[in-house]
Order: structure tokens, then C-alpha cells, then sequence
């Protein structure tokens, strides 16, 4: 088990990366950030060293909801990401709920993203041959019915990344215009794509927070998972069981249970 004070809760970090279609900018804070997040062709995402990431992933430019995504990008960060989790992750006025899940996901695919390539250096074969978070242990499948074998813990985030990217840029499962059909297992298939983020998270945590520590970017880690449990919590895109690994770290940061986040949300 993970003691209450294993891992120090903090803030958002200083710096904002945009990523632009083939660069990164850091330094970016502040009205900055704000400013390039308005620019529809900017997607600015707290990070870790840019030089790390795979390339990120965006809604197609010319699709109504990637004007959407950026009128609501603009939105969060004009909100106190810092400390208003409730508020960042409730959907806007006029914005289905399915089609703030679809947004989110993108951001969310960036974030962790973002989050594996800050370890992969120090996540090798011989320190991780396997992928686990505490004592638990995960094999990897292509899908929920498929073999499951044993993987190191690199291959399992990346096996992660490249089959959510698959699956979160696949038109039938998830439209890119406003106003379309989503399928009927929408959301139970995005519940699988959750729960194998939180396992990167979960692994991250247990086998890494102190280099990131070391890095200075445990603040952004921080930030990110505990956004990330607001966020899985009131879609109920994760079953509480899952979580157990970091348990005590949720009940530490005092999240609140989902009908709580359904009344803050209604109340912005």
C-alpha cells in the first residue's frame, strides 16, 4: 500500500507547452497560454520535455468540433485549473456530453502522451519487465477478449498509446462533426481506454515519481492524475475497484464522490 504522504500533492506547473503542428514552444503561461490556446491552431498541454513526446493527435482542422474543442480549450484555461478540478471537467453550455467526451479524450490521449515520454528513459526492459503499480500486475491484450500476454512496462504504455490513438481516430467509433452518432457502446469502449490510462498512471507513480521528482515535473504529474480522477469519476468511466492502487493518494487529495461533482457542475 501507498502511505497517505508517499506522494505530495501540488499545483499546476509554471509552464505551458503548445504544441503547434511540427513544434513545441515552452514557456508559455499565464494570458500567454490563454492567447495561444485561442489561436485555432494551437493545443497547449502542461508538459514534460517536448523533445520525449510522440506527435500529438488533434481533431481534424476543417471538422465543427475541433472549433468546438478550441472555443473549450480557451474555457478551461480561463477557469482555476489549479485547484477547480469540478469546474474543468464538467461539460460547457450547449456541449453534449458525448462530444465533451470525445474532446476530452484527445487532450487526455496528449496528456499521457506527454506523461510516458517524461519516463521512457528510465522505464527500460531491466528496471520494468513487467507492467505493475504496487502489487498489481497487468498483461496486455490487443482487445478485452483477446491473449493476454506479459509485457515490460514500456511496451504495455506504448502498446496504450498506439492502440487508444487507433481507436480515438476512428470515425465510426468516434465523430469528428457536431451533431453526429456516436454507437452504442461509446462509452463502455471509452471506459477501456480509461482504465488502461489509469494503469500507466498507477505504474508511473509507483516506479517513477521520484526521478520525476528529481526532473521537477512531479507537480505536473500530480496535477494531471488528479484531474484525470475528477474526470473519470464523473463520467464513471472507471470502476472504483480499479483505482485501488492509488487509493490512498485519491483519498488523500479528498475527490468527491460523483453525485457532489454532478451538483458543482450544474451550478457553473
Amino acid at each position: 500500500m501507498i502511505g497517505r504522504d508517499a506522494f505530495r500533492p501540488q499545483l499546476w506547473p509554471p509552464a505551458v507547452y503548445c504544441v503547434v503542428p511540427d513544434i513545441m514552444i515552452s514557456g508559455a503561461s499565464g494570458n500567454h497560454a490563454a492567447s495561444a490556446a485561442a489561436d485555432s491552431s494551437v493545443l497547449c498541454v502542461p508538459g514534460a520535455n517536448p523533445s520525449a513526446l510522440l506527435p500529438p493527435i488533434s481533431l481534424p482542422t476543417a471538422s465543427n468540433l475541433y472549433a468546438v474543442h478550441c472555443e473549450t480549450r480557451t474555457r478551461t484555461l480561463a477557469l482555476d485549473g489549479a485547484t477547480d478540478h469540478a469546474a474543468t471537467v464538467s461539460p460547457p453550455p450547449n456541449v453534449s456530453e458525448y462530444d465533451w467526451l470525445a474532446i476530452s479524450t484527445y487532450d487526455m490521449w496528449n496528456e499521457m502522451n506527454i506523461i510516458v515520454g517524461s519516463v521512457q528513459e528510465y522505464c527500460t526492459k531491466l528496471l520494468c519487465p513487467t507492467m505493475t503499480a504496487g502489487d498489481f500486475e497487468y498483461a496486455w491484450a490487443d482487445d478485452e477478449a483477446g491473449e493476454l500476454k506479459k509485457v515490460s512496462a514500456l511496451e504495455y504504455m506504448s502498446n496504450v498509446l498506439d492502440w487508444s490513438e487507433r481507436k480515438i481516430t476512428d470515425r465510426r467509433f468516434m465523430p469528428n462533426e457536431h451533431g453526429q452518432a456516436y454507437p452504442a457502446n461509446f462509452k463502455a469502449e471509452l471506459a477501456v481506454i480509461y482504465k488502461r490510462f489509469f494503469r500507466l498512471y498507477g505504474h508511473i507513480y509507483y516506479s517513477h515519481f521520484k526521478q520525476l521528482e528529481d526532473a521537477g515535473v512531479e507537480r505536473h504529474l500530480n496535477h494531471s492524475f488528479k484531474h484525470f480522477v475528477y474526470f473519470v469519476r464523473r463520467f464513471e468511466l472507471v470502476e472504483e475497484s480499479e483505482l485501488a492502487p492509488l487509493q490512498s493518494l485519491i483519498d488523500a487529495w479528498k475527490i468527491p464522490p460523483r453525485e457532489a461533482l454532478l451538483r458543482m457542475g450544474s451550478q457553473l
